[in-house]
């Protein structure tokens, strides 16, 4: 079981990373926005983030299986992994040199993990709401993350956009069971790869599809509100013309140019993305 979810997990990673145009982000293309990693930055990163997703999915297993006492609470559960985290988070930037590349999937896909190992103790094959439902009750207090943020040393950059704008980001994501992946982004690829799409064109668009939906703080860091919104409504008004997938890729070129131009990088779009496949991949969607 910790094998398999550990192999979705780079599967997932190493295929958001190799989905071509990804506006502003790395891809087999180009470094996008980001001057200070390319697509071999994150295979590095992919690499050395390996164990951490198959220690969670074991974390999982053994918090519900009494092997070391009673079984845990989902809170505890959550917060023992966000010790561990910081283990992961060294372990990336030693590989890529101090550069963050995977913070946000750490994240994600480490909770789902663990989720998906806790139900794995109890059920051959968990499925995709008890995993969700799980997970949302792992992180049901993670907005009281930014109680007091004024008197916090340095911000992340969702911490900081939350004490401009209020928005919840990740966190509110996470704790809202990730409506943009199971609401959207899910129904989407499975939609497109029934019709015979490549995934590398599904995933342009359902990369183009979470833009939409997600509250994108890096996003937000990078350009504020307003630019974030009228990205939204661009790529809203343009959706909601039923494209083709070759005037998706097409408007993905367009975007890309357009967000190295401004220094703009949908990063939390591509977290979300990359949850996407690594549900996909582990059967749940």
């Amino acid at each position: 079981m910790a094998d398999a979810v550990s192999s979705a997990a780079v599967w997932a990673m190493m295929s958001e990373a190799a989905v071509t145009p990804k506006p502003g982000l790395v891809d087999r293309a180009n470094s996008g926005a980001h001057r200070d990693m390319d697509f071999f930055t994150l295979i590095d990163s992919v690499t050395a983030l390996l164990h951490w997703f198959r220690d969670c999915a074991l974390a999982g297993f053994d918090s519900g299986s009494g092997v070391r006492g009673e079984p845990q609470t989902p809170q505890a559960l959550f917060e023992a992994l966000r010790l561990q985290g910081r283990t992961a988070e060294a372990l990336m930037e030693k590989a890529t040199g101090g550069i963050n590349t995977h913070r946000g999937y750490i994240f994600c896909l480490g909770l789902l993990s663990a989720a998906y190992g806790r139900l794995a103790g109890k059920t051959e094959k968990p499925d995709l709401d008890g995993v969700i439902n799980f997970s949302g009750a792992m992180t049901i207090a993670l907005e009281e993350d930014f109680s007091g943020l004024p008197e916090k040393g340095k911000l992340s950059h969702g911490e900081a956009v939350y004490s401009q704008s209020g928005i919840h980001g990740i966190r509110g994501e996470a704790s809202r069971g990730f409506p943009s992946v199971t609401e959207h982004a899910l129904p989407l690829l499975r939609r497109l790869l029934g019709q015979g799409c490549s995934l590398n064109d599904a995933g342009i668009a359902v990369l183009l599809d979470l833009i939409t939906h997600a509250e994108d703080t890096n996003l937000i860091h990078r350009g504020g509100v307003g630019v974030f919104r009228s990205i939204q409504e661009d790529i809203r008004r343009f959706l909601s013309s039923d494209p083709g997938i070759e005037a998706i890729r097409e408007k993905a070129f367009l975007l890309d140019r357009e967000f190295i131009s401004g220094n703009l990088s949908p990063g939390g779009s591509a977290d979300l993305l990359g949850t996407t496949f690594f549900l996909y991949r582990l059967g749940l969607a």
